[in-house]
């Protein structure tokens, strides 16, 4: 009796420890999650340009910078590169 209750006590707390393990696993991955999501979103996002081409951040836009034009490009790598003949076939054809 005292040998199967304590393996029972050994097995579960061998068991609470597991399920910690795995919540402070799971959390330290969702945390990396976010933080990668936020990196991503960071870089689809060029700087943001005035009318001067200087390089503004999000400061000079809540300080009130209306007049100047700002302009936000986005990344999307999803799209081929249609600077390349790969596959598009340019017939020759360039910008001027």
């Amino acid at each position: 009796e005292c040998v199967r209750n304590r393996k029972f006590h050994v097995i579960g707390t061998q068991t609470d420890t597991y399920k910690k393990k795995v919540k402070n696993h799971e959390e330290t991955q969702n945390d990396l999650l976010r933080e990668f999501q936020r990196r991503d979103a960071e870089c689809q996002y060029a700087a943001f340009v005035d009318q001067e081409g200087e390089y503004q951040s999000t400061v000079g836009m809540a300080n009130g910078n209306v007049n100047g034009h700002i302009f936000a490009f986005r990344l999307q790598p999803s799209q081929p590169n249609l600077q390349h003949d790969e596959g598009y076939g340019s017939y020759g054809l360039t910008l001027a």
